[in-house]
C-alpha cells in the first residue's frame, strides 16, 4: 500500500508522526513543493513553514511560484507537493490561473504525494463549499454548491479544525451532508485523513463523518 494524498488539519503545525515518515519515505532527501494561494500567504508563511519542515528531518522545502504560465515543474522538480492552508476559494482560483491544477491533478494521479493542510487539504476534494457555512446559511450554499468544485481526488468532502468549531456550524454541515452525494469527514488540528493508491483510507487522531444528516465517529473501512 502506498499513500499518496495526505489531508490534515494544520499540518505541520501539530504534525501527526505518521504524515512525516510518509514524507521522509518518499525520497532520501525528498524535496517538497510549498504551495500557497496568495503573495502574503507565501511572504509571511514560508520562513515560518520552512523552519517547521526542517524541525521534522525535512530540508528541502521551496516555494512555488503561481504566477500565470509557471506551471510544468511539479513531476521533475519536486517528490512533494504541500498545499497550505488559506481561503478555499481564492486558492482554487489562483491554482486554475496559474496552470498548476491540471499539473497538480496528473502529479497525484501518477502516485506522486500530496499533502494538504486545511483550505489546501480541501482541493483535494469533490467540492470546497463547507467554508462557505461559516458565513451562509446551508440553502443558500447547496443553491451555489456547483461553482465551488475542487479537484475530485478524493471521493469525501473536508472539514479541518473540527474541534475549533461552534455547535451551530457544525448543526450546518450536518444539514448540508443531508443533501450531498457524498461523504463529510472532520478532523481535529492534529489530525490526518491518509488515502492510498488502492483507495485505502487511514486515520490518526479524532474524525467524524457526517453522511446524509446523521454524525457518527468515522471509521476508516466504513
Amino acid at each position: 500500500m502506498t499513500v499518496n494524498l495526505i489531508l490534515t488539519s494544520d499540518f505541520p503545525s501539530h504534525p501527526p508522526a505518521g504524515v512525516v515518515q510518509t514524507i521522509r519515505a518518499v525520497a532520501r532527501h525528498p524535496r517538497v513543493a510549498w504551495v500557497a494561494p496568495d503573495s502574503a500567504i507565501r511572504r509571511f508563511r514560508f520562513l515560518a513553514a520552512r523552519r517547521a519542515f526542517r524541525g521534522l528531518g525535512i530540508s528541502s522545502l521551496a516555494a512555488v511560484d503561481l504566477a500565470p504560465g509557471r506551471a510544468g515543474r511539479l513531476a521533475n522538480d519536486f517528490d512533494v507537493v504541500y498545499l497550505s492552508g488559506g481561503h478555499p476559494h481564492d486558492f482554487r482560483s489562483v491554482l486554475a490561473k496559474s496552470g498548476l491544477l491540471a499539473e497538480l491533478v496528473g502529479f497525484a494521479r501518477s502516485g506522486g504525494l500530496v499533502v494538504g493542510a486545511s483550505g489546501g487539504a480541501m482541493q483535494l476534494t469533490p467540492n470546497i463549499s463547507l467554508h462557505r457555512l461559516l458565513r451562509s446559511e446551508v440553502a443558500e450554499v447547496l443553491a451555489g454548491r456547483a461553482g465551488h468544485e475542487g479537484l475530485g481526488l478524493v471521493g469525501f468532502e473536508f472539514l479541518p479544525h473540527l474541534n475549533r468549531h461552534g455547535k451551530a456550524f457544525i448543526e450546518r454541515v450536518r444539514a448540508y451532508s443531508s443533501a450531498v452525494p457524498h461523504d463529510i469527514v472532520g478532523v481535529d488540528d492534529g489530525g490526518a485523513i491518509s488515502v492510498a493508491t488502492n483507495g485505502e483510507v487511514s486515520v490518526v487522531g479524532r474524525a467524524v463523518r457526517f453522511r446524509q444528516g446523521v454524525v457518527s465517529p468515522f471509521e476508516a473501512a466504513a
